[in-house]
């Protein structure tokens, strides 16, 4: 067991990577009782500060599952919503979320 550090990331970086990403969650397909993950997909272009699209196999209920990076074991985004199958999913970028989390912190957001 552990854990997953979070990073702030350069989407520009993470599309260069290639095949260096994963997503883990608990979707439908596993019955929702076993963890799922899908290892070696992509962050894909046209990703953004606020939007990272991938190419990693998902299914419903992996909404929320991290998108980690498989060098380092740390988290780039949480995965948010699935295309169709041969569209890509969306993931929110972990810079994006940290950046909210601080504010509700310190009382900013409420």
């Amino acid at each position: 067991y552990g854990y997953l550090s979070v990073k702030a990331v350069n989407t520009s970086d993470l599309i260069r990577r290639g095949n260096q990403f994963g997503v883990i969650g608990y979707s439908v397909d596993k019955y929702a009782t076993t963890a799922g993950k899908h290892a070696g997909c992509s962050v894909l272009p046209g990703s953004t500060d606020t939007q990272v699209w991938h190419n990693c196999d998902t299914y419903p209920g992996a909404s929320g599952g991290a998108l980690y990076d498989l060098v380092d074991m740390s988290l780039v985004g949480i995965h948010v919503a699935a295309g169709d199958p041969n569209a890509s999913n969306l993931a929110t970028p972990s810079g994006s979320f940290f950046t909210t989390l601080l504010q509700m912190k310190d009382g900013k957001l409420t």
